[in-house]
């Protein structure tokens, strides 16, 4: 992996490496920054490497001889907050919610910051997959509900901050346009109210995951959709059925 990146985060050395374009994080040393036992968390990462995108790969600067277990920086926030922190070692909790809090903010921003001489230019735009258009959408209209205006109006400004069209971009810009919003919407919700962070917090330490407004709201969102593709389809059939009544008679049909 090219494009080594050595991190400083409060008083450890983490680090990002290159990957088919797309940062990547030595997942080892981020848990033993923790202050958590690597062979565990290395047991559930390998149990479902698939959910997490593990890449296994050899890293002269860490290990010459054996592979080390690497995770899309993409994939951090979610896994940091898949640890339950009520169950760690209290000396180190402060630790643990430090790292979900600000760690792959620091190493986003890092790589942005660094590797942005090495982006391609994009000089025609193209039709992004279906399901990281989904993921875009769903965040543009979170932050649009959070902030109270239309999603058009979110397009617009990011349109302007980004230099490009969010919604017809190419498929190389959508992590990090992703990770943008993603950031936002962070800023966004910390002004939440705090008996929701709070009833938030406790339902985390419990295992469990309250569906705040702006989750009902994407879901909401997601199901106009659906019925508008329902509805465009069922528009075409009944269009292919004028059609077909057209081609081979009205009386076939009677």
């Amino acid at each position: 992996m090219p494009n080594q990146m050595s991190v400083p985060f409060h008083g450890a050395n983490l680090l990002l490496v290159e990957h088919q374009n797309q940062p990547y994080v030595p997942m080892k040393m981020i848990v033993e920054g923790m202050g958590l036992d690597w062979a565990s968390q290395f047991k559930k990462l390998k149990a479902t490497p698939e959910r997490w995108g593990v890449v296994m790969t050899t890293i002269p600067s860490i290990d010459e001889n054996n592979e080390v277990s690497c995770l899309p920086l993409r994939k951090l926030f979610g896994w940091l907050n898949s640890l339950q922190v009520k169950r760690v070692r209290e000396d180190i909790r402060e630790k643990v919610i430090q790292y979900q809090n600000e760690c792959d903010d620091v190493l986003y921003q890092y790589w942005t910051e660094h590797s942005a001489p090495q982006q391609p230019e994009i000089t025609v735009l193209q039709v992004a997959k279906p399901s990281h258009q989904l993921q875009l959408q769903t965040y543009l209209s979170q932050l649009a509900y959070l902030r109270g205006v239309s999603i058009q109006t979110v397009e617009q400004e990011l349109n302007q901050k980004l230099n490009t069209s969010v919604l017809s971009c190419d498929e190389t810009q959508l992590p990090i346009i992703n990770a943008h919003l993603k950031l936002l919407l962070r800023e966004e919700e910390k002004s939440a109210s705090p008996r929701m962070r709070a009833l938030n917090s406790e339902a985390a330490e419990q295992g469990m995951k309250l569906i705040s407004e702006t989750e009902i709201h994407m879901m909401r969102y997601q199901l106009e959709q659906q019925q508008q593709l329902v509805e465009k389809l069922s528009n075409s059939v009944i269009a292919m059925s004028k059609k077909t009544q057209e081609l081979l008679g009205s009386k076939l049909f009677a």
